[in-house]
């Protein structure tokens, strides 16, 4: 029985020291693999954060080249067609011959409409309404701008528990009406809509604006398809700023309707 024992005993500890090591390269392969994944979840972290601030950048370097041209344009561009067309007038006054009178008055008619479509670009670059009251009174004069311009019906509606009040800074407001800008463009271009809603509404954690429209639709696959291929300037730039504010833009159609959602979280934090 002793011997049967010590056999035993000695059986024991020959497998405890073929296990033990075992365990231990098991075990340490397991923290090697997990505290690498995490090594490559820190750089991909840091990358993406990279990447985000140098949209900033680009983003802020794009915005003070906007005021820029906005203030040489108010300055010295519209004053200048303004005091043209005033000789104009004067000049076309003292014209004895009426064939004469009327072809002056029809390029001054030209160049006043020049003149007020430099006014919406200049009022466009620089925001002055988005500065002054803030992101949906912005939204809802553009889209009064457009509902004069535009063949089809556009239609605006606030549902949100905010007016000028909206929890994100003057940046961010910046950020997200431009991206309504560009969806509202591509669709005028593209869409060929005789309706358009632009809804605006908020859950708790997020704004939420819709845009809901009966023309021709597209999906995430096809919009996917599109940025990556680098056709479009645009969906550059809305990835950039959906991807500083966070932001997801959800693009769908069915038999009947087709729309986009742009969903922005109030506390975002870019990851």
């Amino acid at each position: 029985m002793e011997g049967q024992g010590e056999l035993t005993l000695f059986i024991f500890l020959a497998v405890l020291f073929v296990i033990t090591p075992a365990a231990i390269i098991i075990s340490s392969s397991s923290l090697y693999k997990r505290r690498l994944k995490e090594k490559e979840a820190k750089i991909k972290e840091i990358e993406y954060q990279k990447q985000i601030e140098g949209f900033k950048l680009v983003v802020e370097a794009e915005e003070r080249e906007r005021d820029k041209i906005a203030k040489n344009l108010h300055d010295g561009v519209i004053p200048g067609f303004c005091a043209i067309q005033s000789n104009l007038e004067t000049h076309t006054n003292e014209l004895a011959d009426e064939r004469h009178k009327a072809k002056f008055y029809k390029d001054i008619n030209t160049l006043s409409k020049k003149i007020a479509e430099v006014r919406g670009i200049t009022h466009d670059l620089a925001l002055p309404t988005l500065n002054k009251e803030g992101l949906i009174a912005a939204l809802e004069e553009h889209i009064d701008y457009l509902s004069e311009a535009d063949e089809g019906e556009i239609l605006f509606e606030n549902k949100s528990n905010y007016e000028n009040n909206l929890p994100f800074t003057t940046a961010d407001q910046n950020n997200i009406f431009r991206i309504c800008m560009e969806l509202m463009q591509n669709l005028s271009k593209y869409a060929h809509y005789d309706s358009l809603q632009v809804c605006i509404s908020s859950a708790e954690e997020y704004l939420i604006i819709e845009f809901i429209h009966d023309g021709i639709g597209i999906n995430n696959e096809a919009i996917k398809e599109f940025t990556e291929s680098g056709l479009g300037i645009g969906l550059q730039s809305l990835k950039s700023r959906s991807m500083i504010l966070n932001a997801n833009i959800d693009y769908s159609f069915d038999e009947h309707t087709a729309g986009i959602v742009l969903t922005v979280p109030f506390n975002y934090i870019a990851k």
